[in-house]
């Protein structure tokens, strides 16, 4: 993992507001909160169920009224 303030200062240099961003390898999802703290929108891509589940868990204790989506479609807590 590395620091959210990194990634912020990369996306805050080359993106502006409500520009997208996009992570193919998700990780833990720093690239994720970097992204919505700048107000910008982030897609990713995350293989291991694992850390999307880490994702999903740190983007809505972030902001809760986050809507999830899963292949397109609205998540449910359980899948």
């Amino acid at each position: 993992t590395y620091p959210v303030e990194l990634a912020s200062r990369v996306i805050r240099d080359f993106s502006m507001l409500d520009d997208w961003v996009y992570d193919p390898f998700m990780g833990s999802g720093t690239t994720m909160v970097a992204s919505h703290q700048l107000g910008r929108k982030c897609y990713g891509m995350e293989l291991d169920p694992l850390y999307c589940q880490m994702i999903i868990d740190r983007m809505l204790k972030l902001d809760p009224t986050l809507e999830i989506k899963r292949n397109g479609q609205p998540y449910e807590t359980g899948e």
